[in-house]
């Protein structure tokens, strides 16, 4: 239980189908330290996923690191709710006054000032790293919310793409073709992508337009951006694996080169900050799967165990 086995063992189908992962967050400033929320436990690696350590049984759905404080991370489990930690994943501990008990299902921060966010049925914002929160987006079910690098929020939802310029306290609906439902989004300096119910789309404007990528492929689930070259951008299609472009989205190719697994699964994919070429993504089973050459090559590094 909680055992991170190598590339090379064989798992048999019965355990493999146990375990995926929820969530990976990586250091800003080491690309070869993460955690990984998996349906069984939070596991946590120092040496680019190729060893893990169980932390915790509890399912992390969604999970964020105060950029100034790489010790704390905030977290939202499936049957604790909102968590926080300040010893690097050792102990949790439930936040401030404020958030309702049960209608908290994402968390997000803003590099730039550390403004914590959570979100499920509406939004709260931290700024004393959840010790107190106040209601700034009331009457929307949020799927994904993200700040970029420069302090933009994006938060998507059923309504379409709402979008922040002042550090989470207001919101506003974004038009121009965003008024879609939108599945998942990220964000990378001045650009972000958002997964949506009819395409894939883009703004290079903070969000205050947004245009149709046409060449995306269909049946986007999720996005993965790198956060240094926001042209870089990943997706992922169910039982078809990962696409890539390398241009902001103008054209895109497979990005399935080294993974094996049929009908290939992920639900996050995520760039490293200190080194762009450093992707990470898990597929069901848990295979855990790293690029070093942004996205061209993959290897399994580890399959987590129940």
């Amino acid at each position: 239980c909680g055992s991170a086995a190598s590339s090379n063992s064989t798992p048999t189908p019965s355990t493999l189908a146990l375990n995926h992962v929820h969530s990976i967050v990586i250091a800003p400033h080491n690309a070869n330290a993460l955690y990984m929320g998996t349906h069984y436990h939070l596991y946590k690696s120092v040496n680019g996923g190729k060893t893990w350590q169980s932390l915790t049984h509890l399912m992390m759905l969604s999970m964020a690191m105060d950029p100034a404080h790489q010790s704390t991370l905030y977290a939202v489990s499936n049957s604790r709710g909102f968590l926080k930690t300040t010893d690097a994943g050792k102990r949790w501990e439930a936040p401030g006054p404020g958030l309702p008990t049960g209608s908290i299902t994402g968390v997000a921060v803003n590099p730039v000032t550390g403004t914590v966010l959570a979100y499920g049925v509406g939004m709260y914002r931290s700024t004393d790293r959840a010790a107190h929160w106040t209601r700034v987006l009331k009457g929307q079910s949020l799927r994904s919310v993200t700040v970029s690098t420069d302090g933009t929020g994006y938060a998507g939802s059923d309504a379409g793409i709402y979008v922040s310029h002042d550090d989470g306290r207001t919101w506003t609906l974004a038009g121009n073709g965003a008024n879609q439902p939108i599945i998942n989004i990220v964000a990378a300096q001045h650009v972000a992508y958002a997964a949506g119910g009819v395409a894939v789309l883009r703004t290079s404007n903070d969000g205050r337009t947004w245009q149709a990528l046409f060449k995306a492929p269909i049946g986007v689930e999720f996005l993965g951006v790198s956060p240094t070259n926001p042209n870089e951008v990943f997706g992922e299609v169910g039982s078809q694996g990962l696409y890539a472009s390398y241009d902001g989205g103008k054209t895109w190719q497979a990005a399935n080169n080294g993974i094996p697994d049929r009908d290939f699964n992920a639900s996050t994919i995520k760039v490293a900050s200190a080194s762009p070429n450093v992707v990470y993504t898990g597929s069901w089973g848990l295979h855990v799967y790293v690029s070093h050459t942004g996205g061209h090559h993959w290897t399994r590094v580890a399959t987590l165990l129940r």
